[in-house]
């Protein structure tokens, strides 16, 4: 007859009695435990038992008879994540383990027992319900009868790029690539009125509401898929709405300021490889457009161009090999471009878009992501060398039919790229450039409720200064003065520049603790008058101490750049 106690872990009268008889302690470290975060630990690990020869070695060094059951309660500890973990595989504290467990075998099997009593459904809910009088215990007992855990775990899975959970709120993810540049996430609640739920949402959801007021926690409702206030919270996700309590709402909130910032690197790295090129709705990079004649010219020249070019040439594309001399169909390329009609108010398309098909892998594997194009490249070839190649060879053939001279020029053009970052800058007319740009953006935010923390305006308001102290030769006091109304933080007309920089020494000083985009409109106004109608001499030094204080700034501007762009590709 076995000598050891055989239970399974998973028992909620198990689990109950270990929380209980530990004295709701957690076995290894002494600290309190909460019923959701109990974890039973195996003293001796799970994985010893996987290789007998391992297993017997490690019993016969601790003195333990090798019929020692895996799931037993001379095995057991209650514990919490996060000392379960740090444990891990290691054997220190396993004699203190198993003379703490066998000490405490009876105990538990006498606590067990209370809970094996039958009882009637009807009245033992009853007590129940009477017992659970707050929504938090209401969810604890939801935990016990479902046998769940309290919490979620950051456990990988391979179908998802990106997981990371708190404790009542998980957000799994799929990260934007190259080969597949859009974005999807899906949501699970401990709440237990979405317990069971996934919410699932779209990439235009992710970039128009939840990139959004992110890093704000005191005013939650600032955030767009956010309504209600402290007392109740109602989300609006993936055309689901639903309430939270404020603990779940701040979870979200973490877990979804996380996500944006890892998501928009992601975007920032498929922008920087196409080189800032916008894409239509396929996916393709838009090199060029030119007109329909021009391109059926174009056609109609390139089919007897395209061994010496290195490509082939169909009614709608052209592909591009790795090798001129090549152009087999199965062989290796650097590009396929595609020619798309560009949408016109007329019936009949007038213009095409030549198009940089994105990258893939096919069955046979014969292109590598290393090997294709990028749009850039794609860009240089079609204008450079296959345009110029087209048109020489047009030019012969009319000069030598009609016996004069001829010059035919494919006429293309570039998309509007609007959605221009803001790069480096050295020189002051750079950097005139980069504040009248980010005057302009935070112009056009409505309402000016987008709000960012004090500590940022003070930075903007340093900026200003240091424009002031290397300006020289323009009276600015009255115009600064009417935009941040100094002379009333000064109690005094403003009429030198000491007395401009004490204001805004004043202006420092508020306790708010965020501002709006609004009033940072109005101080880079103030620098672009300064900057405009000043003499303004900056040394290297000025420069790279400027850049400390509109780092954050032109971040913001560049991440909300990449976001439009990115919406405005989903719907174009």
């Amino acid at each position: 007859m076995c000598k050891y106690h055989k239970y399974a872990k998973n028992k909620p009268e198990l689990r109950t009695a270990l929380w209980i008889v530990y004295g709701k302690k957690d076995a290894y470290t002494d600290s309190p435990i909460e019923y959701r975060e109990l974890e039973v630990d195996h003293i001796i690990p799970q994985a010893l038992f996987k290789n007998k020869e391992e297993l017997y070695e490690t019993l016969d060094s601790l003195e333990v008879s090798r019929d020692f059951e895996k799931d037993c309660l001379e095995n057991y500890l209650p514990t919490k994540r996060g000392s379960n973990k740090k444990k891990g595989k290691s054997l220190n504290a396993v004699p203190y383990g198993l003379s703490l467990a066998e000490n405490n075998v009876e105990a538990i099997e006498k606590e067990m027992q209370k809970y094996k009593k039958k009882g009637d459904i009807v009245t033992e809910a009853t007590k129940t319900a009477i017992l659970c009088d707050t929504y938090d215990n209401k969810e604890l007992a939801c935990d016990i009868i479902l046998q769940e855990k309290g919490e979620f775990d950051n456990i990988k899975i391979k179908e998802y790029s990106y997981l990371r959970s708190k404790k009542r709120v998980s957000l799994k993810a799929l990260l934007p690539t190259k080969q597949k540049p859009h974005a999807y996430c899906w949501f699970e609640f401990k709440s237990l009125k979405m317990r069971d739920c996934i919410i699932a949402v779209d990439e235009k959801e992710i970039l128009e509401n939840l990139f959004f007021s992110n890093g704000i926690y005191d005013q939650l409702n600032k955030r767009r898929f956010i309504t209600g206030n402290e007392d109740g919270y109602v989300v609006s996700l993936g055309n689901c709405i639903f309430p939270l309590a404020e603990i779940e709402i701040r979870e979200l909130c973490e877990l979804i300021d996380e996500f944006s910032a890892e998501c928009l690197k992601e975007y920032d790295k498929i922008d920087e490889f196409n080189n800032g090129i916008l894409k239509n709705k396929k996916n393709e990079a838009i090199l060029c457009q030119i007109s329909l004649a021009d391109y059926k010219k174009l056609m109609s020249f390139a089919n007897s161009s395209s061994k010496s070019l290195g490509c082939n040439v169909y009614e709608d594309s052209i592909k591009v090999y790795k090798k001129a001399e090549t152009l087999d169909i199965n062989a290796e390329y650097h590009a396929i471009i595609h020619a798309r009609c560009v949408k016109e108010t007329v019936a009949i398309p007038t213009r095409i878009e030549l198009c940089l098909d994105s990258c893939y892998l096919n069955e046979e594997n014969i292109v590598s992501f290393d090997d294709y194009w990028n749009p850039k490249i794609a860009r240089e070839w079609l204008i450079k060398k296959f345009f110029i190649a087209c048109e020489k060879q047009k030019k012969d053939i009319i000069n030598f039919i009609l016996k004069k001279r001829e010059n035919f020029t494919i006429d293309y053009r570039f998309p509007e790229e609007k959605y221009q970052k803001i790069r480096e800058y050295s020189t002051v007319d750079e950097l005139r450039n980069t504040v009248q740009k980010l005057q302009t953006f935070y112009a056009s935010r409505k309402g000016g409720y987008l709000i960012f923390f004090k500590e940022e305006q003070d930075k903007i308001l340093d900026f200003l200064k240091l424009i002031l102290r290397c300006t020289k030769d323009y009276n600015y006091f009255s115009y600064i003065d009417h935009n941040l109304d100094l002379s009333n933080k000064l109690k005094c007309e403003i009429d030198d520049k000491m007395q401009v920089l004490d204001a805004i020494r004043i202006m420092q000083k508020d306790v708010n603790n965020y501002r709006t985009y609004r009033s940072a409109e109005v101080i880079f106004r103030c620098c672009i008058d300064v900057l405009n109608k000043g003499k303004t001499e900056f040394n290297f030094s000025n420069m790279e101490e400027s850049k400390k204080y509109i780092q954050n700034y032109i971040e913001e501007y560049n991440n909300r750049i990449l976001i439009e762009k990115y919406l405005a590709m989903i719907e174009k």
